[in-house]
């Protein structure tokens, strides 16, 4: 019995209603143009965040991946009365701003991460594994110092005690002016080379007694090393350059002296 035409046509759009791609059928040119779009505009946001981290921090002045800036800052953990020993490196020097155990702070950046406004005290604290909080340090050991602790002994004890963070400009003596940090410690900025802190718990209004043992070393700061400073590692365009400075003889010492020049801070104080 033949079937009539109406239903042939109603039995012919169920079929085509009813097809699915079978294996190895091409998958339709709409979706693979969509995943080549999503990748394109990916990988365009990623280029735009990385160029605009570039400029901002080559715009700064004081941006320090300029070759062959390698910078030394004195530093000492005071508590109460007396000075701690050095810290040593913890995290491997990821950033170029690291310590070999000497007092001091070698500060020669391998990225834009730790380079001009980014080139903080919070990457050495982070490299010797110290904790610094707002009235609170945490060592690397966990031996935890705060506000409140107490200093002195006898009539001299109290606990109206402050953690601050003491910031000499370079040259500096005890007698020097100094700024005083008692709020965002981490990201007082490296602003001159030889520059000189102090982390403190001390009494309110009051101040170390004198500058970290460290800061003779400044006068030398590269004998940790061997007494030449290591080559470093400074963005050049896309590519990354090593650059070696040079050293000359200055007194009885050895200091980095530029070959190129570089854009020079005129800050004489810690900023942050």
């Amino acid at each position: 019995m033949a079937t009539p035409p109406s239903s042939s046509k109603k039995i012919q759009r169920v079929q085509r209603a009813g097809v699915t791609r079978h294996k190895g059928q091409r998958r339709p040119l709409g979706y693979a143009s969509l995943i080549l779009v999503i990748l394109i505009i990916g990988t365009v946001l990623v280029l735009l965040a990385r160029d605009a981290r570039q400029s901002a921090a080559l715009a700064h002045p004081n941006y320090l991946a300029t070759p062959p800036d390698h910078w030394h800052s004195a530093i000492g953990i005071y508590i109460c009365d007396h000075y701690l020993d050095p810290l040593a490196d913890a995290a491997g020097d990821a950033l170029g701003i690291h310590t070999h155990q000497d007092g001091l702070m070698h500060v020669h950046p391998f990225s834009l991460a730790s380079s001009g406004k980014l080139a903080q005290l919070k990457l050495w604290f982070e490299d010797t594994a110290l904790k610094v909080e707002d009235g609170k340090i945490t060592m690397p050991d966990g031996k935890v110092y705060k506000n409140g602790d107490s200093c002195g002994t006898g009539d001299k004890k109290t606990n109206k005690t402050e953690i601050a963070l003491f910031a000499w400009p370079p040259q500096a003596d005890k007698d020097t002016k100094f700024t005083k940090v008692t709020k965002d410690v981490g990201e007082v900025r490296y602003t001159q080379d030889g520059q000189i802190f102090a982390l403190a718990l001390v009494p309110k209004g009051e101040k170390p007694s004198a500058l970290p043992p460290s800061v003779p070393k400044l006068k030398n700061p590269t004998a940790a090393e061997g007494g030449t400073p290591a080559p470093v590692t400074v963005p050049d365009g896309s590519a990354t350059t090593a650059v070696t400075p040079t050293t000359v003889a200055k007194g009885s010492a050895t200091t980095a002296k530029p070959s190129a020049t570089t854009a020079k801070p005129t800050a004489t104080t810690a900023k942050k």
